[in-house]
């Protein structure tokens, strides 16, 4: 049977480079989904591109989901990551340069 739960995470940030956020999935997904990924700046907007690399477990050759700028999410389509293991615990999402305000996503569980 078919299954599937989506989490939204909205997260300020203070000049980090990573936080870590609790996620637990009733099931195990064979697909995660990222989507509406999307960063505002606190203070003076810059054009810098920032990619977002995590330690769920997908196939990825090198963790990245996303790449954001300031005020613009690239994610207008979803990106599909398969799943390779059950998600339940800590998980960390890194940047690769300090972000000064909000970063939000949806992570979109799904079971065939």
């Amino acid at each position: 049977m078919p299954s599937k739960i989506n989490i939204v995470i909205t997260e300020a940030l203070n000049t980090q480079t990573s936080f870590t956020k609790n996620i637990h999935c009733p099931f195990v997904p064979d697909v995660i989904r990222v989507c509406n990924l999307y960063k505002t700046a606190a203070a003076q907007a810059t054009d810098d591109l920032v990619r977002i690399t995590t330690d769920l477990p997908i196939r990825s050759l090198d963790r990245c989901i996303g790449v954001v700028e300031d005020s613009v999410g690239f994610n207008y389509d979803p990106l599909s990551f398969e799943c390779t293991g059950a998600v339940s615990g800590q998980y960390t999402f890194e940047f690769d340069s300090e972000i000064d305000g909000n970063i939000t996503l949806t992570l979109e569980f799904v079971k065939h």
